[in-house]
């Protein structure tokens, strides 16, 4: 890998990436500059570059993915992949229309029952 100048420079992921945290969060370049160190830095320790790790989520998003390693890089490193397309949430819930599927939805994710109030 070259140094993370150059590395900001050739990768389109992360290129992309901090054009939108500019331009959709709002974030100075200044702040994204902050934020690519820190996703290089964790590139440097795995050995890989922006786009593989880009690239081993899409095939197996827990192999890169991996809690308690490193709170601020996980965070960084899921926006990354959030704004390269790549789904970490896991299942979205769908926002209920009535009291009872919510209850429903409830019982679901808890694997018991849920009481709405009424």
């Amino acid at each position: 890998m070259t140094g993370p100048d150059g590395d900001r420079r050739e990768s389109p992921a992360v290129r992309r990436w901090c054009e939108s945290l500019v331009r959709q969060m709002g974030l100075s370049p200044a702040q994204c500059d902050e934020r690519a160190a820190v996703l290089l830095r964790l590139c440097g320790r795995l050995g890989r570059s922006p786009d593989e790790l880009l690239a081993d989520a899409a095939r197996d998003l827990d192999a890169v993915v991996a809690p308690g390693r490193d709170g601020r890089a996980d965070l960084v490193l899921q926006s990354f992949l959030v704004h390269n397309g790549i789904n970490v949430h896991g299942r979205v819930v769908c926002i209920p229309h009535t009291l009872s599927d919510l209850a429903d939805q409830g019982a679901r994710w808890t694997g018991g029952s849920v009481q709405g109030e009424h």
